[in-house]
């Protein structure tokens, strides 16, 4: 265990540590903050999810309504999509809105002379961007008629994020039916826990960081691998607003698209039999963070600080860089796939500073190449540098061998997708 009382404070003072932990935590104050801001600028888009089949077209008359009930999370405004269909009418005819919030509603008026011809969407506002919770939208026509009035898009599928929300057309069900709608949620919990994990971690990093001398940082690495884990399972909270858009990927397979990117994972899913919804995302994305937290951790244990400063900085610039740690708070993390593209990646590490199944490092980028091609891009040129490293300091050959295989199998899968 982890025992901080046989530690030496390495010949500070304790004016001298006061001094630099507060210099220090102002500096985690603001790095904190950043992180926070940066988390708040990555909006959660909710919309309707298409998928093409059994869509249709109702219009609304005088004195019809829809009713949707929707599920808001800090939401400033929802758009619904409409094909207004009229002449010069008055301006009393159009569309009376209803959004009603617990014991709140929002309502308002529409003229529908206001409205460009063509498809188009409404702008509702919620006016409470602090509310989360069921809601329910209820649109009146106000004097429509065959000459003047407004077309609605339905859409009736299964996939959509909270099936139990119902559609209601003149008090009648319309079953898994949906308004084509869109919303933007405002991630204000999100932004808050990210500023407290940061601001913690970085606490506890900077209060180590000045009580242990240089040569015990492996000891402080494994620390830090332990409490990213910890800052991953925080941040696991965004899949509460998975949109459908972000599961469609897990739905591409070989099968019916031919050998195209972003398919290998919904064909390994289709070959088993698993029918894809929020609870295999959910697992998927479980899965990952667990193979993230035990390589992260068998990674920075393999690492000797002192005769491997090379391999640290790697390891820390791969920390610090948009598509490292940063990449955790963009939203829907955990249902796309660059969770796996990490996982891979720390595999292939692993396996070269271990100097274990060097030969395999290939087949997996392939492989994650394979289930996304972005791979290609973000890391497979940390790979090649770590590759070029030992083959410079050890001069063995499968090394060498390995990166040209590298080299020569990312070239040959980017060209298969461009040529796609």
């Amino acid at each position: 265990m982890f025992n901080i009382s046989k530690y030496k404070l390495a010949s500070l003072t304790k004016q001298d540590i006061k001094r630099r932990m507060t210099i220090l935590l102002l500096v985690d104050l603001f790095v904190a903050l950043l992180f926070g801001a940066f988390r708040f600028s990555f909006n959660t888009y909710h919309s309707t999810v298409r998928t093409g089949e059994g869509e249709y077209c109702i219009g609304l008359f005088d004195g019809q309504s829809i009713e949707q009930e929707l599920f808001l999370k800090n939401t400033a405004k929802i758009s619904v999509g409409v094909l207004p269909h009229h002449g010069n009418p008055d301006l009393t005819v159009g569309l009376e809105y209803v959004l009603e919030k617990d014991k709140n509603k929002a309502q308002g008026f529409l003229p529908l002379d206001d409205l460009a011809e063509g498809w188009t969407f409404i702008q509702i506002p919620t006016n409470d961007v602090l509310y989360s919770g069921n809601a329910k939208l209820s649109l009146t026509s106000i004097g429509m008629n065959e000459d003047n009035f407004l077309e609605f898009l339905i859409v009736p599928n299964s996939l959509q994020m909270y099936p139990a929300l119902s559609l209601l057309l003149d008090g009648t069900p319309i079953p898994d039916g949906r308004l084509s709608s869109s919303y933007i949620s405002l991630p204000f919990a999100q932004a808050i826990t990210t500023f407290f994990c940061v601001f913690l971690t970085l606490v506890l990093f900077s209060f180590l960081s000045t009580i242990i001398s240089y040569r015990e940082k492996q000891q402080l690495l494994s620390i830090g691998g332990t409490l990213y884990f910890f800052c991953l399972i925080a941040f696991f909270t965004s899949l509460n607003n998975v949109g459908g858009w972000a599961t469609t990927q897990y739905f591409f397979n070989w099968n019916d698209l031919g050998i195209v990117p972003r398919a290998l994972v919904g064909t390994l899913l289709q070959l088993i039999g698993v029918y894809i919804d929020l609870e295999v995302v959910t697992i998927f994305g479980l899965l990952s963070i667990a193979f993230m937290a035990i390589l992260e951790i068998k990674l920075l244990n393999s690492i000797d600080v002192n005769s491997k400063p090379f391999l640290v900085r790697m390891y820390l610039l791969f920390l610090c860089t948009p598509f490292g740690i940063i990449t955790f708070f963009r939203n829907d993390f955990f249902a796309r796939f660059d969770s796996v593209l990490v996982v891979f990646f720390l595999l292939c590490c692993l396996m070269v500073v271990k100097h274990q199944f060097v030969f395999l490092v290939p087949i997996f980028c392939v492989i994650a190449i394979l289930v996304y091609h972005e791979f290609t891009l973000l890391y497979v040129p940390f790979v090649f540098c770590i590759l070029l490293y030992k083959w410079y300091k050890t001069r063995e050959r499968k090394f060498l061998i390995t990166e040209i295989m590298v080299s020569i199998l990312t070239v040959l899968c980017t060209l298969h997708g461009h040529l796609k």
